[in-house]
């Protein structure tokens, strides 16, 4: 019987490639699931013998300690995403105020 492994929802590629090949180095026999065309299904890594989940859940704790010690960048605020497009930024304020218009503009003309 299988058991739920590793969840591959947000996770980068490079992550799930450095898991994929951890679990292949430890010859544990997994396989692979999709969210699917719609983001309805389970994306994940899958083992096929639930005898070896204890290792192979050791195998991915150590994993990740180590990838906890390497520094990463700091992920930018909202404030920092919008100002390095500002044309982005104004254009999505340009779009609110519109539709908000047209969602009002029954209510204030044509009462």
């Amino acid at each position: 019987m299988a058991a739920l492994l590793f969840r591959l929802r947000d996770v980068s590629d490079e992550e799930a490639a450095a898991v994929r090949t951890l679990l292949a180095d430890a010859n544990m026999a997994v396989y692979e699931t999709s969210s699917g065309t719609w983001g309805l299904g389970v994306a994940a890594i899958w083992l096929r013998n639930k005898n070896q989940l204890t290792a192979a859940r050791a195998l991915l704790h150590a994993y990740q300690q180590q990838r906890e010690a390497i520094p990463q960048p700091p992920v930018p605020t909202h404030w920092q995403h919008w100002t390095q497009n500002p044309v982005r930024f104004f254009l999505f304020c340009f779009l609110i105020v519109f539709m908000f218009a047209v969602t009002l503009w029954p209510f204030f003309f044509f009462s």
